[in-house]
């Protein structure tokens, strides 16, 4: 049971002996934020989510079995589920809210789960949410970045070995944000090709290209991902670059690529990589 993380149904489609359920808490945050800009309708849609908790809380004070949850949900929830479905299509239909507002991205996440969200109708082994997992590991997931990282000056023995392992893991088609670490404070001392250069030659092993992000340069550290020196550094090795970008908002997408550009330039590189389907073709930077 999982949110709607893309990594997961990919990994699913992996196994037959896997089947995904959608968790409704996911969802009621979604329109949790959008109730500000949508009162009306964020506000009905959470009402029958609270109805579908009321029917959890009752289920689970009373002790009932898998097969008694799985009964009462399909005569009392799966009613307020197609109540949901029928209202959200409609929204979406009539082009109610536009498509990137915060409620516009509540329907769309809600209907692209739609079968995943009604698992729980089917088998009453599954929850309604995965809350009791996420309470489990949040004191680590939490910690978990800090406690890698513990003892700045040996930051950076923990972190590029990190690096150049995933890079030659066959995994991934480009390495982000190469010197990540520095956002969090660690700048290890002294001549820093120490780690550039194993980190490059592993990119260089496995094929795969580096980007250079923009994101840094709206963070504290204030300069994009990786540093001037990685790159030259990895222009000299010619290996493939990409630029890219934050996208958790829509106006982060495509922010300060002109910076990246003449960084790339600056850096001595003279083409971009592009991909599709994992294909990667090279183009001119200018």
């Amino acid at each position: 049971q999982c949110d709607g993380y893309a990594a997961y149904p990919a990994f699913a489609r992996t196994r037959e002996d896997i089947r995904l359920a959608a968790c409704w808490a996911h969802v009621r945050r979604k329109f949790f934020e959008a109730k500000a800009n949508a009162p009306q309708h964020a506000g009905f849609i959470l009402l029958q989510i609270r109805h579908l908790y009321g029917i959890e809380a009752q289920l689970r004070q009373s002790g009932a079995s898998p097969r008694l949850r799985q009964a009462i949900r399909a005569s009392q929830s799966r009613m307020i589920l197609k109540r949901i479905a029928e209202t959200l299509r409609r929204l979406k239909e009539t082009h109610t809210h536009l498509p990137q507002s915060s409620m516009g991205l509540a329907i769309a996440y809600t209907l692209n789960l739609w079968p995943e969200l009604q698992v729980f109708l089917e088998d009453g082994r599954v929850g309604i949410d995965n809350n009791p997992v996420e309470n489990a590991i949040r004191p680590t997931a939490i910690g978990k970045k800090n406690w890698l990282f513990i003892g700045e000056a040996e930051a950076g023995d923990r972190y590029w070995p990190l690096f150049a392992q995933a890079a030659r893991s066959g995994c991934f088609d480009i390495m982000a944000h190469p010197d990540l670490i520095k956002k969090f404070g660690h700048r290890p001392p002294g001549d820093l090709r120490r780690y550039y250069e194993p980190a490059i030659q592993a990119c260089l092993d496995a094929n795969v290209a580096i980007e250079i992000n923009t994101a840094g340069l709206f963070k504290p550290v204030a300069e994009c991902y990786p540093a001037p020196d990685f790159l030259r550094l990895a222009a000299a090795a010619d290996l493939p670059l990409t630029i890219n970008s934050d996208a958790h908002a829509p106006e982060e997408v495509g922010r300060a690529f002109p910076q990246a550009l003449a960084l790339a330039a600056d850096s001595g590189f003279t083409h971009l990589a592009r991909f599709q389907a994992r294909q990667r073709r090279l183009v001119p930077l200018d």
